[in-house]
């Protein structure tokens, strides 16, 4: 079973290929490359705090993004009867409304998902580590990194329950 760093890294892989322009075609089911450029530093993850920074700028900048014409949209329009209660209900909206909003808010998602797995290996949480994992791996599937797909749950089913999914360094006395 692989570790939590190399699940990292082939999270932060898949998201630098998604951006890079590399995906499975799905009526052939074999690799694409739609960009020449490849040396992209989202795209090897060599680097892998430097990688995960950068995602992590990305990640702040798109919920800016979103929330701040959400804020401007909620106290401009306050007694229309269509206003979308929440947050999440006015990117649905968005979404159905604009291609472009849709497109940012799928970029989102995984960029979210990976780092929370990295809190949740921090935190040792494992309901938070089996929800990324979750929707993480049909992304794995669909950019063609399917190295971490087949994982061997029997062996982490009985432990992550109780916590010892993580270890922790032991503090000498």
């Amino acid at each position: 079973m692989f570790g939590g760093l190399h699940i990292e890294m082939t999270a932060l892989k898949t998201l630098g290929d998604w951006f890079a322009g590399k995906w499975v075609d799905p009526s052939t089911g074999t690799s694409r490359d739609h960009n020449c450029r490849n040396s992209s530093p989202l795209s090897s993850a060599a680097h892998v705090t430097r990688t995960r920074r950068a995602h992590q700028v990305t990640a702040a900048a798109l919920y800016i993004l979103q929330r701040r014409p959400y804020d401007q949209y909620s106290t401009t329009n306050t007694e229309d009867d269509a206003h979308p209660g929440s947050f999440e209900d006015w990117c649905s909206q968005r979404e159905q409304s604009y291609p472009q909003f849709q497109y940012w808010s799928t970029v989102l998602a995984p960029e979210l998902s990976t780092l929370i797995y990295v809190r949740s290996l921090r935190e040792a949480n494992f309901s938070m580590y089996v929800d990324a994992l979750t929707e993480l791996v049909p992304w794995f599937f669909a950019l063609d990194h399917r190295e971490l797909c087949p994982l061997d749950t029997s062996a982490s089913a009985g432990h992550g329950r109780t916590g010892k999914q993580t270890s922790r360094r032991l503090h000498r006395v």
